[in-house]
């Protein structure tokens, strides 16, 4: 990830200063498949490892002058370390966040992102694939990009990150290669609900199968509104910095519109095996189903009213353990 933090440097600028083509529309799905894993080594000892496949969904729901917006679903399946599932409210086309599905054709050349490349990181490549090879105090990260010359579309985003220190070596690398893309009817709203500027805090209690006990308490602040998207940071108890997260009129970290909770299956992913489906809540709710191969890997209550997000429950988040995060206040 930090590979793709760096390349935001060089491609941010590029993929924000045109027009956007038609095909970038809100309603856009564009499914990659997804794999990825990590590893240490303490000196010539090999540690752990852990690798996971799965998929990864980006799903259009804004695109105005400021950017493309909407949500990422990445799913990943490993056979020690189970289900891995996380869903996001990003800008999309922005590799910062892991967004980036697509790279204008007609404004990326290598000259242009050498230029704008950090220290001690190099460009190479052509026109359809580019590479950027970083070291950063004996840290290398190298992140290779495919794209389609006529469209721009992202065909195939590959990142590896070897990190030393004094204990050894770690490694991640993530590889995303394209499915397909189609388009869903999304509502157009231009309006948040109220409660998408208000503070809200979630408790996290957590299972690792004696029965749930707190572990922590999450603070999503907003902080302001430009145009039609909402900034937050997210403070979670003894961690050292805050998160920053953005919401959109659709959804956000803590709600969603009511609109879209009268959609019985607002998405349906084939290929993936992967759904989400409107259900009854258990606190008097509207339950959202997040339903991989068959199991649910989330499940979300909202208020029918206003869109609240009341919790999440995730059977499996990190280690076999499951947790939930509740409204508090």
């Amino acid at each position: 990830m930090k590979a793709l933090k760096i390349l935001i440097l060089i491609l941010s600028t590029i993929c924000l200063s045109f027009a956007y083509p038609s095909w970038i529309k809100p309603g856009l799905v564009v499914v990659y498949s997804y794999e990825g894993g990590a590893g240490t080594n303490i000196g010539t000892v090999r540690g752990s490892g852990v690798y996971g496949v799965g998929y990864k969904i980006f799903l259009v729901l804004q695109v105005d002058n400021t950017g493309i917006y909407g949500t990422t679903y990445t799913m990943l399946g490993s056979q020690f370390s189970g289900i891995f599932y996380n869903v996001e409210v990003i800008p999309l086309g922005d590799i910062t966040t892991g967004g980036l599905f697509y790279l204008d054709p007609k404004q990326a050349d290598r000259e242009t992102l050498q230029k704008q490349a950090p220290p001690n990181c190099q460009v190479s490549g052509n026109p359809g694939t580019y590479i950027l090879e970083c070291n950063i105090r004996g840290n290398i990260k190298k992140t290779v990009i495919n794209y389609d010359r006529k469209t721009g579309l992202i065909t195939e985003l590959t990142t590896m990150d070897v990190s030393f220190d004094t204990q050894g070596r770690s490694s991640t690398v993530a590889k995303q290669r394209y499915i397909r893309h189609f388009y869903i009817s999304v509502p157009k709203v231009n309006t948040f609900p109220p409660v998408a500027t208000i503070s809200k805090t979630y408790r996290m209690l957590t299972n690792a199968g004696i029965g749930y006990i707190p572990s922590g308490i999450v603070n999503i602040q907003y902080i302001t509104t430009t145009g039609n998207v909402n900034k937050y940071k997210i403070y979670i108890s003894e961690a050292p910095i805050a998160i920053d997260v953005i919401g959109i009129p659709l959804i956000g970290p803590h709600y969603i519109h009511p609109v879209l909770l009268n959609i019985k299956t607002l998405l349906h992913i084939p290929e993936a095996n992967f759904q989400i489906v409107l259900g009854q809540g258990n606190r008097g709710g509207i339950s959202l189903q997040h339903i991989w191969n068959g199991t649910l890997v989330l499940q979300q209550e909202f208020d029918p009213r206003n869109g609240l997000k009341y919790y999440d429950y995730y059977p499996q988040y990190m280690g076999g353990l499951s947790a939930i995060f509740e409204l508090v206040q």
